[in-house]
Order: C-alpha cells, then sequence, then structure tokens
C-alpha cells in the first residue's frame, strides 16, 4: 500500500466545464466546492460540511476523472491516498500513516482527503470483518477524533454493496454520489466532443450513433471514436457512420479475420442461426432496435446480432419472456433446418437460463408465485426441501420449454423468409436494420 503523506495541488486540466455528461453530479459537488471555499459563512448559517463523498457506479463513468476535475475546482490542499499491491501490510504501519495523513489534512484545512477505489483499498489492507484495525481507525479519524471540522474525506468505488455498512452510515460516507450510463443526449455530446476536430461525412448522423451505442459509457465512446479516426486515417476516408459501427463492434467482439477458414456449409449454418435471432426478435416486437446482423468472422464470435438495449427501470414477465425466446431462436432456427443444433447455441442457453433462473428465484415470476428463493448470486435464502428444490428446477424448465416454443412456432411459420435472408446475408456478411428491414418487406411482397 502507498499512503502519499504530502499534499497535491493540481493545476492542470481537467476542470469541471470539461467534463462531458455528468452535469447533475457536478452540480452537486459545486455545492461541496463554495462550502469549502467559504466555510464561516456556512458555518454562520449552521451548515455542517459533508464528513464525506463516496462516488460509486460503473466503472469507466468519469467517477476518477470528477475527482480530478474537483481538485482542480478546490484549489486547496489535496492528500490522495492509494492502495497498491501489498496484501498484507503490517497494520501498526499503516494505520499510523493514515492517522498522520488526516492531521496533516487538519492541520491544513480546509482540504480534502481522497481514497480511490475504497474497497481496494480496504481489501488490500486486510479489512475482513467490521472490528478489524485499520476499519476501527478509519471510522474513529471520519467521527472528527481529530478535530477535522473542515477536511471532507472522497472515496470513489464500482460497487457501493462492498462497502462497510459501518462507513456508509451519516456523518462517515453522508453524501452519496451515483454515477450511471450516460444518456442519449449525453451520448450525443461526447461523440460531438471526441469527433471535433476529425473529418468526418456530411451524412454522419450523430444522434443515429449515440442511439446505437445505448449502454456504453464515455470512456468507451472516447475509446470507439479514437479507433474510428484511426481507421479512416488509415483509409484516407472521413470518418463515417459505418466506421463508428465498426469500430464498435471491434472493441466488444475483437478484430474482424481477413482469411476465411469456415466452409461454406458452416457459414450457411451460421447465417440462419443469426436470422433466426432477429426475425424472432422482430416478430415478437422486442424491446430495442436490431442494429446489425452480422456474419463476419470475429476473434471472438462466429456471428451475432447486436441489438440496441433501452434501459428501463423495470422489466415485465412478458419482456423477459420474448428475450429468452429471442436467445433461443438461434437454437430453434437450427432444428428446424438441419434437424439438430450445434455448440454454437451453448453461450445463448446460458443467458436464457440464467434469466429463466432469476425469474424463478429472485422475481417471484413463475408458477411458484412471490417468493424469493435467493438472497444475492450465489447464496439461498434457506435451504429447501428436495421437493421445492425439484419445483423450483421444474419451473425453470417450464419458462425455458415455453419460450422455446414460442420461437419454434416462429421459425417455422417464417422458414421461408429465414431462408431467403440469410442467403442476402451470406452474400454481404453484415445487414443493417434497414436492410432487415427492407428485405423482410421485399420477399413478404413478392
Amino acid at each position: 500500500m502507498l499512503i502519499e503523506k504530502h499534499a497535491i495541488v493540481q493545476t492542470d486540466e481537467p476542470l469541471f466545464e470539461d467534463i462531458i455528461g455528468l452535469e447533475e453530479e457536478i452540480e452537486e459537488l459545486k455545492t461541496i466546492v463554495d462550502i469549502l471555499a467559504s466555510p464561516e459563512a456556512y458555518a454562520k448559517q449552521g451548515v455542517s460540511l459533508p464528513k464525506g463523498i463516496l462516488m460509486h457506479g460503473y466503472p469507466g463513468t468519469g467517477k476518477t476523472l470528477m475527482v480530478r476535475a474537483l481538485a482542480n475546482e478546490m484549489k486547496i490542499p489535496f492528500y490522495p491516498i492509494v492502495a497498491g499491491g501489498v496484501k498484507h501490510p503490517e497494520k501498526k504501519g499503516v494505520t499510523q500513516s493514515l492517522q498522520d495523513i488526516f492531521e496533516r489534512a487538519s492541520a491544513h484545512a480546509p482540504s480534502v482527503i481522497l481514497i480511490d477505489e475504497l474497497d481496494s483499498f480496504l481489501e488490500q489492507s486486510g479489512v475482513v470483518r467490521r472490528n478489524d484495525v485499520l476499519l476501527n481507525q478509519l471510522l474513529t479519524l471520519m467521527d472528527g477524533f481529530y478535530q477535522n471540522k473542515h477536511v471532507i474525506v472522497i472515496a470513489t468505488t464500482n460497487d457501493i454493496r462492498s462497502i462497510p455498512h459501518a462507513l456508509l452510515r451519516p456523518g462517515r460516507f453522508d453524501r452519496k454520489i451515483k454515477f450511471d450510463l450516460p444518456s442519449q443526449r449525453q451520448r450525443e455530446s461526447a461523440l460531438k466532443y471526441f469527433l471535433r476536430y476529425a473529418d468526418k461525412e456530411k451524412t454522419l448522423s450523430l444522434e443515429r450513433v449515440a442511439y446505437m451505442l445505448e449502454c456504453t459509457t464515455v470512456a468507451e465512446i472516447k475509446h470507439v471514436v479514437n479507433e474510428s479516426i484511426l481507421a479512416a486515417m488509415k483509409r484516407k476516408t472521413p470518418v463515417s457512420e459505418e466506421a463508428l459501427l465498426d469500430a464498435y463492434d471491434r472493441y466488444q467482439l475483437g478484430i474482424t479475420k481477413k482469411e476465411e477458414t469456415r466452409t461454406a456449409a458452416q457459414i450457411k449454418r451460421i447465417a440462419i442461426h443469426e436470422v433466426g435471432h432477429a426475425m424472432v426478435h422482430h416478430k415478437l416486437g422486442c424491446m430495442g432496435t436490431i442494429a446489425r446482423i452480422s456474419i463476419a468472422r470475429k476473434t471472438d464470435v462466429g456471428g451475432h446480432v447486436r441489438t440496441v438495449n433501452h434501459r428501463y427501470d423495470e422489466f415485465t414477465q412478458t419482456d423477459l419472456r420474448h428475450k429468452i425466446a429471442t436467445l433461443l431462436a438461434g437454437y430453434a432456427a437450427e432444428l428446424e433446418f438441419y434437424g439438430e443444433t450445434a455448440t454454437g447455441t451453448a453461450h445463448d442457453i446460458d443467458m436464457a437460463t440464467a434469466i429463466a433462473r432469476d425469474m424463478v428465484l429472485v422475481l417471484g415470476m413463475s408458477s411458484l408465485g412471490p417468493r424469493k428463493y435467493r438472497m444475492s448470486e450465489g447464496f439461498e435464502s434457506e435451504r429447501h426441501a428436495s421437493h421445492i428444490e425439484a419445483q423450483i428446477d421444474q419451473a425453470i424448465q417450464d419458462i425455458l420449454e415455453a419460450a422455446l416454443k414460442e420461437a419454434k412456432a416462429i421459425v417455422r411459420k417464417y422458414r421461408d423468409l429465414i431462408e431467403q435472408v440469410s442467403d442476402v446475408l451470406v452474400a454481404k456478411k453484415v445487414l443493417t436494420n434497414q436492410d432487415f428491414l427492407m428485405l423482410i418487406e421485399e420477399v413478404s411482397t413478392e
């Protein structure tokens, strides 16, 4: 572990104005900046400074970047505590160093103590139970044992559930700021910012690309834009929508292999499988939009259907049932066309089973009714009698079989359409949403 004892006053970028898509989070932190800049004025009004701020959320959503900007905005002493590679440090030395840094921060108040990746800091410090020496020391220091009235502790974590509850109570990390995935507007702003110096096609629609990049972080968008610019420069062409989506596919699935080692029969089978997914998704009216259907050979997959999955706070039982049917549609298509399945269906089955298990064990969406059988991933709420275990297994199986039956019915009904669309996919390797919908319309009117 490295505990930095010297204050850092940041002078370089970024500032709040340089951060994209985190307007609400910035407004929350500006209040803290104002209080630390004029603590006496706020104290006269009876306002207490929060003891701690915990920034939490998905990796890549801007927590560490926000901390850097906060340091630049505050222009006050900033004391970082960084977890290093020592897994079992000598406790006395670590706790003494922690006490030293709080005393230094108190002596130079107003000031900030930063613990980046708080969960890693605690784990690498050997915190495994609530009465751990280091954890108790941190709790004591945050409770103000050293009269650190104008010292605020800021920490970041990817998973707030991994933080001991004692640290989350009022008077410790009493202000929690969640960093969520960017919205459509925020993704569009990020694309515009990162592409501001690039040569772009006049027809490039950032709105459409942002829509296709649903559920990505700003860090991921930055990477995708950078890769698309590099590819465009190599081809000596402007950045296009296709270049951006190719870069996104490459980021998610690996590079496209130029040499084709699959046989024509294997390629056709993969096309049938992927069009089966797309057809069931389309006919069931599943959430989201099909973005691409591809059988281009990637590093990690032989084919895929990428959908734009809109984020909702709630999913209905029908939503999840349709999702399972779509996942099993490739399996259903292979059975319909070949009478048996291949190993490429394994990942689909795994994902479908996971959703069905959650429906039974957690969500109460089965014949067993509204009971929670699992408290969290990997743990059962109780030991179930053998007949209960059998009922759980049967309920999961019922959901999977019903979804497969639905997928089979759609595949059988639109067999000829799947055949013809798959022939086009074999020839083109990639179909966009527009390609897919036009093909369905053309074939249906013939």
